[in-house]
């Protein structure tokens, strides 16, 4: 059986034009660079999200598109692929005397490159082809967790585990079905001899069970897969359905800003995605909500505009002036998407809560500046390997003449209240982030956020006009 030997350039990122080899190869040496890592919070503990930056992402995004999407997972597993959601992932398990619920420990990071590099090379790559392959959809040695690829490369990976799981569920009378690291038996009795020989393939297959996830629920109890009440029959539980229940009624009774706490622009679509579910599993429930909703009065109901929009809206152009800007500087369009998404995100914004996290897609631009446009710019910088985007920006403004030491001041303070911006109304708050918090009078016991933000924007105003100064300069000089 013959392999199509691939081109490099067939899964090379499409910007304006398909970056070179060299281009590739220094993302593969700088990876540091092309990442964003920071921690979310679960209910035990953290999880760490290794997300790839903009140029990377879209180099991902193409391998999974070309290359990996391509190929097929096993039917048993519905998790990040099309067709298949939640919903098909509990078919099976519906109305079952026992269920046995096991978690995967770590299952992106415990997935190394060298097994990766093994998916790869049964594509028929050749071996640079691999190489390049493995080394821009792994990070420090893993999968990384906030990758594009990661989800569809573990379902490859794990496709033997579940092929041998489901053979072993077949011959034992019970179902098998597995969502990314959720795996889920189920049947009218699951043997402790069955038991033991899931956990032995599992370890086989090189991934570990997390025990204090693992639950054997019987139907006596509320049997919940993927979020699902598979009791009886697949529904969404009692306790959610009277909450959307609830909400739908007081905007009927109360009105429907009453409702809308966090302000969603599109509030319509969002309660309709709400009891989406609904639609599949319980058709007259779905209706009965369904029309509630069509009926409420949607022409009178605009959503709360906060007094200080349009600053939003001058503060956002600025932004994409910006960016603007550095099209014609460098005479190329690489912030062009980055251009045309924060133009609409941050458009739509509608209050200053809402845009504070918006304002993360700003910083991820910075990155996409630090290391397609500053570290590409000059030997100077491109030698500096470590060099944050706070660290560019300063001597940036210094090489126009300009005094950076407040403006980066500034800047480095809003990129740690956005990354922490999250986490602040939790009662835990790292000391960096907290500090920041102070310096701009913010009262964590009676926290108006909007003034608190008020006041980070104008920062940022001040910044953004200093920065786009030296934009400006160096444009003239050219020309």
């Amino acid at each position: 059986m013959s392999h199509k030997k691939y081109n490099l350039y067939e899964f090379s990122a499409d910007v304006q034009a398909k970056p070179s080899i060299r281009f590739l190869k220094y993302i593969i040496y700088n990876k540091s660079d092309f990442y964003k890592t920071f921690d979310i919070g679960k209910r035990k503990g953290k999880r760490t999200i290794n997300a790839p930056k903009y140029t990377l992402k879209i180099i991902q995004r193409r391998i999974l598109s070309k290359i990996l999407k391509n190929k097929f997972v096993h039917p048993n597993c519905h998790g990040f692929h099309e067709g298949r959601s939640i919903l098909s992932n509990v078919r099976d398990h519906s109305n079952k005397k026992i269920i046995l619920k096991l978690d995967l420990k770590d299952f992106f990071p415990s997935i190394k490159s060298e097994r990766v590099y093994d998916l790869f090379k049964t594509f028929g790559f050749e071996k640079e082809v691999t190489f390049f392959l493995t080394e821009l959809t792994t990070y420090n040695g893993e999968l990384p967790q906030g990758a594009p690829t990661s989800p569809y490369i573990s379902n490859l990976i794990s496709k033997k585990m579940d092929y041998r799981l489901n053979c072993l569920a077949l011959k034992s009378g019970i179902s098998y079905s597995r969502y990314a690291d959720d795996l889920t038996f189920s049947g009218n009795k699951i043997k402790k001899s069955t038991q033991r020989l899931i956990s032995k393939i599992i370890c086989e297959e090189g991934f570990q069970i997390n025990e204090s996830k693992k639950r054997i629920i019987s139907q006596k109890d509320r049997q919940i897969v993927t979020g699902l009440v598979v009791n009886k029959k697949i529904g969404i539980g009692r306790k959610k359905y009277r909450l959307l229940r609830t909400i739908i009624h007081n905007c009927e009774h109360k009105g429907i800003a009453t409702q809308n706490r966090e302000n969603h622009p599109k509030f319509k679509e969002y309660l309709l995605g709400k009891i989406s579910l609904l639609k599949n599993t319980d058709l007259d429930k779905w209706t009965i909500l369904k029309n509630k909703i069509d009926t409420l009065d949607w022409e009178s109901y605009s959503p709360k505009m906060d007094d200080k929009h349009d600053l939003i809206i001058d503060v956002s152009t600025k932004i994409i002036d910006l960016m603007d800007g550095l099209n014609n500087l460098t005479g190329t369009v690489i912030f062009k998407e980055s251009n045309e998404n924060t133009r609409n995100i941050f458009l739509s914004c509608s209050n200053i809560d809402n845009f504070s996290s918006h304002i993360q897609l700003l910083f991820t631009w910075i990155d996409e500046m630090d290391t397609t446009y500053f570290k590409t710019k000059t030997k100077k910088f491109t030698k500096k390997k470590s060099k944050k985007s706070i660290g560019i920006i300063n001597e940036y403004l210094e090489s126009n003449g300009i005094d950076s030491s407040d403006i980066c001041d500034r800047w480095n303070d809003i990129n740690i209240l956005a990354s922490g911006i999250r986490r602040h109304r939790h009662p835990e708050i790292k000391s960096v982030v907290y500090d920041r918090f102070k310096k701009y009078q913010f009262d964590e016991k009676n926290p108006n956020y909007s003034l608190f933000w008020l006041k980070i924007i104008e920062s940022f105003k001040f910044s953004l006009s200093k920065f786009w100064d030296a934009v400006k300069k160096e444009q003239s000089n050219n020309h």
